[in-house]
């Protein structure tokens, strides 16, 4: 076990949230690198991503590769220090054992940032980790003094159609400029305000750092129980192979609507 081993990123912290299992092999078993296949989950988001990149003009995009973090950290200073940059996509931070990078850093002012996450699905999901997520990258700007008054989860607007030039990004993510401060709507909009979920959660990271660093500082892999409850909702997880391999022919979880 190597020492740069023992570090968290945000979706390896969302994972360790899911499933203590999943976080260790996640880090001590993932393999090499690989571009996620056309029109898997990863790509679409990757796409969607881009995609954002257009409703922030001037915006630019940290050019370091994903495993080129320091590397990422110091463009992303650079560019938090010249005024005339709008915009910051893929932004790179580490605090407290945690490196992220931030899909779009927005400037609203001097030294005064709004993190923007951008998701691939219609709607804000509790279940799917979105306010784990930002709120992650939330605790660590704030750990690098970052100013963050404002944080935002831009999702797809569901009413939009593609007409014949192809995709519209600015009417895809249709409202983008409408802010609601009432919770009851806030969720019908496409570019939800989600700063008061940030910081609530935000509160409970250290503890949950330090149980995670502990489960990666491990041997061997933890022992979870594999079940479609936790193992397939709200996707199917990567290691369902790897964990349930030697199950028995009549092993339970094979029943169909098994609850």
């Amino acid at each position: 076990m190597t020492k740069n081993l023992l570090h968290l990123t945000k979706s390896k912290y969302v994972s360790g949230l899911r499933c203590e299992r999943k976080l260790w092999l996640d880090v001590h078993d993932h393999g090499p690198y690989v571009d996620p296949p056309l029109g898997s989950v990863m790509d679409i988001g990757n796409r969607v991503g881009r995609g954002a990149h257009k409703l922030f003009p001037g915006g630019i995009e940290i050019e370091a590769a994903p495993w080129e973090h320091g590397l990422a950290v110091e463009q992303t200073k650079s560019l938090m220090e010249d005024e005339e940059t709008p915009a910051i996509f893929e932004g790179a931070f580490e605090y407290n054992d945690i490196r992220i990078r931030v899909d779009v850093l927005e400037r609203l002012g001097h030294k005064v940032w709004g993190l923007r996450e951008v998701k691939s699905s219609l709607s804000v999901k509790e279940e799917s980790g979105h306010f784990d997520d930002v709120a992650v990258q939330f605790y660590v700007l704030r750990g690098c003094g970052v100013k963050v008054p404002s944080v935002e989860l831009i999702h797809i607007n569901k009413q939009y159609l593609r007409g014949d030039p192809g995709i519209v990004w600015s009417e895809l993510f249709l409202g983008m400029e409408r802010m609601v401060s009432m919770p009851s709507s806030r969720y019908s909009l496409v570019r939800a305000d989600v700063l008061l979920e940030a910081e609530e959660r935000s509160q409970n990271i250290k503890g949950a750092i330090t149980n995670q660093m502990a489960i990666l500082a491990r041997s061997e892999a933890p022992d979870v129980y594999p079940g479609k409850h936790l193992c397939q909702r709200p996707y199917k997880c990567n290691y369902w192979s790897h964990c349930t391999a030697g199950k028995p022919d009549d092993w339970i979880n094979y029943l169909p609507a098994v609850r």
